[in-house]
């Protein structure tokens, strides 16, 4: 009776705490996922994905790499789908992904994707898409730095970049005001909030309810609202 109860634990406690496999993959710089993750980056001498599935069926998670590009998505699973990986709660389940690059082009994230890094991204340039709730906080280091978030997406960035380009739109959040640019150009749309730094040259437009404000005391500044944008 007590071993049946021993192993019947320890059956119930792997369920709950799961374990990583590690998943094979072509070296990649180009990072695109989708759904039900958290995810962490780590920077290594060899390019590789773990994953550990917790309670969501491992057929459905899909991961291919296609040239330079790795690509983790759930199978036949949208943003707002009541199935098996959602629980009675509607509070939904997480896999969680880590990935380890060599190097870092383009990072693409959407439906609900989580993404962080616990050590600064350091590149000459890179390109970011954040949709459709997804959230990321990243500590960067960059020369030539790209964003494109929208669908209320929670953009948290720290660090530096030379420029700075971003679009926001669509109930976004982007706070970048602890990312010490030189020049940034700025996009904001459709309720979208941004906040930036910029020491040299701030080139900002905003429409339809959306806000922007910025730190840094830019020595070059533009900036051009129409309906209802705010500038501070």
């Amino acid at each position: 009776m007590r071993a049946t109860i021993t192993i019947a634990l320890f059956l119930m406690i792997g369920q709950l705490f799961g374990q990583a496999k590690e998943i094979s993959t072509s070296p990649f710089s180009e990072i695109t996922v989708q759904g039900a993750f958290k995810v962490t980056l780590v920077k290594a001498s060899k390019a590789k994905v773990e994953i550990d599935y917790r309670n969501i069926d491992p057929k459905n998670v899909i991961v291919d790499t296609d040239g330079d590009e790795v690509e983790i998505r759930i199978r036949h699973h949208g943003f707002f789908d009541f199935d098996d990986d959602w629980n009675y709660k509607h509070n939904r389940t997480y896999a969680t992904l880590t990935i380890y690059y060599t190097d870092l082009k383009r990072i693409d994230i959407s439906e609900g994707v989580s993404i962080h890094a616990d050590e600064p991204i350091v590149a000459n340039r890179l390109k970011l898409k954040s949709r459709m709730g997804a959230e990321m906080k990243l500590n960067l280091q960059v020369k030539d730095l790209t964003l494109e978030s929208s669908m209320g997406s929670e953009i948290d960035f720290t660090g530096t970049a030379d420029y700075f380009e971003l679009k926001a739109s669509m109930g976004t959040d982007v706070d970048a005001a602890q990312l010490k640019c030189q020049d940034v150009r700025v996009s904001a749309s459709m309720g979208a909030t941004v906040k930036v730094y910029a020491e040299n040259e701030l080139d900002a437009s905003a429409n339809f309810g959306a806000s922007v404000s910025c730190k840094g005391n830019p020595k070059h500044k533009s900036t051009s609202g129409t309906f209802g944008a705010d500038f501070n």
